[in-house]
């Protein structure tokens, strides 16, 4: 029987802390890898088109030949997200989700018990590409940027933390 809760990639952080290194464009363009199945491919857009943009002035668009990238890898972790910076600069952003694990493609659909919700997940890991931290404080486990996830929960709508957070980085 799998762990009721699984957590994103650990690193030192705060609650709601940002970081100083930010995108010196607005808009980021992002591709998609070719071993992502067209539900995860519809999962990553969502998050970004349609839970995102709007927040702040960070806008994410697909333009398939980007240096910023989404595909499968076999990991720890439901994912991770690689930030490549110089001068406080963000150059290249890589995420992946585990391939080892089940997941709930589908936008609409609850995921089974035994899943991971892939726009939930993609949602979140879109918050790291604003350079938002996890935040392991339960007083905010209802926020897209709480650092864990139970398997079979869904989590569509930012909290307030997430919003504020995005817009104290990217007014």
């Amino acid at each position: 029987m799998k762990e009721k809760s699984v957590h994103f990639y650990l690193a030192d952080t705060v609650e709601f802390s940002l970081a100083v290194t930010k995108w010196s464009n607005t808009k980021v363009t992002y591709d998609l890898g070719s071993d992502l199945s067209r539900g995860f491919k519809n999962a990553v857009d969502h998050a970004g088109v349609m839970v995102w943009n709007g927040v702040s002035s960070l806008e994410f668009e697909y333009s398939g030949t980007s240096f910023n990238d989404w595909g499968m890898r076999e990991l720890d972790n439901p994912a991770v997200t690689q930030i490549y910076s110089t001068d406080n600069k963000i150059i290249e952003v890589n995420t992946y989700f585990n391939e080892l694990e089940q997941w709930n493609t589908a936008i609409l659909a609850d995921p089974d018990p035994d899943e991971l919700d892939a726009l939930t997940v993609a949602i979140h890991e879109f918050g790291h590409w604003f350079r938002l931290r996890d935040t392991y404080d339960d007083m905010y486990s209802d926020a897209m940027m709480y650092g864990y996830i139970d398997y079979g929960e869904k989590k569509v709508k930012l909290s307030y933390e997430d919003i504020d957070a995005a817009q104290t980085m990217y007014p």
